[in-house]
């Protein structure tokens, strides 16, 4: 037996053992500390040496580590990472814009809402002011037949032959008028 190799081929197996439960994506700090902070626990030094005794028939002294370099696996396993973080910051940003777009949909659909009803109510306005008018006409031209009808005046020649009839007349250049519903001859 080559207790030298047995003794690489025991160390690599312990700091792999040792190893194995990191997450070496989620952690803070660069891969050399957690490495060291990984073969300085007191169990890994137990569990090292014990391995050492049985193995290579060595004792140990001491462990340290000077570099860590990451594998091509834990390299592309790091990027994914980034790449599906990059990925979801890119998502939130598009939520939030969607959101603000929507949003601001919203306003807009409401103000334009307001606006109709505003212009609904205006236009509801002006016709009731229109019909009050023409209302006040129809009154103002009933109250002045009544006044005629009190005073004596046959109303039916006064609607055929009155100031009225006689400008529409002339203006149709018939013989014929027709004033109020009236058709005189």
């Amino acid at each position: 037996q080559d207790p030298i190799g047995e003794g690489d081929s025991a160390t690599k197996s312990e700091v792999l053992t040792a190893l194995q439960g990191m997450r070496f994506g989620h952690l803070n700090g660069s891969l050399l500390e957690h490495v060291r902070a990984a073969v300085s626990a007191e169990k890994f030094a137990a569990d090292l040496a014990a391995e050492l005794r049985q193995r290579a028939a060595c004792e140990l002294v001491s462990v340290s580590v000077s570099s860590a370099e990451p594998s091509e696996a834990l390299l592309q396993i790091l990027k994914q990472e980034d790449d599906v973080a990059g990925a979801k910051v890119r998502d939130q940003i598009a939520d939030s814009n969607l959101a603000a777009a929507s949003a601001r949909q919203d306003r807009e659909q409401a103000l334009e809402q307001a606006k109709q009803k505003h212009e609904l109510k205006l236009a509801a306005e002006r016709h009731q002011a229109e019909l009050a008018q023409h209302d006040l006409e129809a009154r103002r031209h009933l109250d002045n037949m009544k006044e005629l009808r009190g005073l004596g005046v046959d109303l039916t020649q006064y609607l055929c032959h009155g100031p009225r009839s006689q400008l529409a007349a002339a203006s149709r250049g018939s013989a014929q008028q027709k004033t109020m519903g009236f058709l005189c001859l």
